[in-house]
């Protein structure tokens, strides 16, 4: 088993290379969405504010990542959090060969 490291800005990735480029793109996609999940925890302490705002005064997108935060808790997929998680991943995901 050959293994290479993929390495990006500040992050790396394990690969193994004669593993089918389907579980690759499998592996990728599930690294991706962990690494969206952790960076809830900065965005989230970055706008949250001392006093308590009413969520018609939030942001949707502030609104989508907390209810996604404390989903994340019970391990309950939301709705909201299964469709902007399936649309990312398939924009944003570029798998390299």
């Amino acid at each position: 088993m050959q293994m290479i490291l993929i390495g990006r800005p500040a992050k790396f990735t394990l690969v193994n290379t004669t593993s089918s480029d389907y579980i690759r793109q499998k592996f990728r996609r599930k690294l991706y969405i962990f690494e969206e999940q952790c960076e809830l925890i900065s965005y989230l302490a970055e706008k949250t504010t001392v006093h308590y705002k009413p969520s018609e005064k939030r942001t949707l997108e502030y609104n989508v990542k907390y209810e996604t935060f404390f989903a994340l808790r019970q391990n309950v997929p939301t709705l909201n959090w299964l469709t902007s998680k399936q649309k990312e991943t398939e924009k944003n995901i570029c798998f390299m060969p």
